[in-house]
């Protein structure tokens, strides 16, 4: 299976632009010299140069001195297409549905492992789909169908999307 990579800064949630396919390490090693990316002249980029790293089909090499420029101090790690970092855990949580929750811990941690829950709203996602799988309802309060789950979801998530805009 193929899995995409680029490099991605967790501070400030904004990637360089590679697309390489299982290139993490490449990637990992390009940042080591992060520094010396972000001196790079930008009259060298404005010249008639292709600059390429083996297996990069966007031309991220491109993008990244002013990449590393403005995210020299931040932490930058290899990001995959799916969204798992290169330094988290790769399991997944079943449920007997078949749905699917990528564990959020870091790589090699303590059992067990533990479901992306870090908002109200992926909580409450995570609570609906488990919910509806097993046919119960999550608060208690009688049937509750999927699309009302969905629908008391969306208005969550429009709630926290309104109070982070406000801060």
């Amino acid at each position: 299976m193929s899995t995409h990579f680029d490099l991605h800064c967790r501070d400030c949630d904004e990637g360089c632009g590679f697309w390489i396919n299982h290139g993490s390490d490449r990637l990992v090693r390009l940042w080591e010299h992060a520094a010396a990316w972000a001196r790079m002249p930008p009259s060298l980029l404005e010249a008639d140069l292709e600059m390429r790293l083996l297996g990069d089909e966007a031309g991220g090499l491109r993008s990244l001195p002013a990449f590393a420029a403005k995210h020299l101090e931040h932490d930058v790690l290899p990001r995959d297409e799916y969204g798992r970092w290169l330094d988290q855990c790769t399991e997944y949580l079943s449920c007997p549905c078949g749905a699917k929750q990528r564990c959020e811990q870091a790589h090699g941690h303590d059992p067990p492992c533990v479901p992306s829950v870090t908002t109200e709203a992926s909580s409450l996602r995570y609570a609906i789909d488990k919910a509806w799988c097993l046919g119960v309802d999550p608060d208690g309060k009688g049937d509750l169908s999927y699309a009302e789950a969905v629908l008391r979801l969306g208005q969550l998530v429009a709630t926290d999307r309104r109070d982070r805009d406000a801060s």
